[in-house]
């Protein structure tokens, strides 16, 4: 199905910007706008329970996420001696060697803040390139919502008041 009108009313969005809106605000609009059946599948996209699902674009998201997840924690357990990553590793349908390489150009990054940067980078660039180029479909507005959630945790990270506020409470020892 197309979403012409919902699609055009959405904000740009940019990874280092201010979200426009909550995670919440969009799911709340795109409660009004898409059918029932593409909301659920919007909620199972967003879910962190991972809900089954026969959609593609989800299938194909939580496996890049699940692949890039394996390659930091592979990545992580090479820096420190006698850790075995296995353990931690999860499978996963296919392989994106764009990912694989963007996890280990990222761990040569010594600045925490910039290697974070650089995976959130891999995962917004990962969500457009699923959704195609039918800027009014489905798969558009799960794009949105996946990138729309990385700014908004992008600018939780790095909202200087919290970052105060919770530097106090550690400082405090509450």
């Amino acid at each position: 199905m197309s979403y012409p009108y919902l699609v055009s009313s959405l904000p740009m969005l940019g990874i280092d910007k201010q979200p426009p809106m909550s995670l919440e605000a969009f799911v709340e609009l795109c409660q009004e706008q898409l059918t029932d059946v593409d909301f659920q599948e919007l909620e199972a996209l967003l879910s962190v329970d991972e809900q089954p699902t026969n959609n593609s674009f989800i299938k194909e998201w939580r496996a890049a996420e699940t692949q890039l997840r394996n390659a930091v924690a592979r990545a992580r357990a090479a820096k420190l001696d006698g850790v075995d990553a296995n353990k931690w590793l999860r499978t996963h349908t296919g392989f994106d060697v764009v990912l694989e390489n963007g996890v280990a150009s990222a761990f040569q990054e010594k600045d925490p803040a910039l290697r974070q940067k650089a995976l959130d980078q891999l995962l917004w660039d990962k969500a457009a390139e699923l959704a195609g180029y039918d800027e009014f479909s489905l798969k558009a507005i799960f794009a949105y919502a996946i990138q729309l959630k990385i700014c908004n945790i992008r600018n939780s990270q790095t909202d200087s008041e919290k970052g105060a506020a919770r530097l106090a409470a550690v400082a405090s020892g509450k």
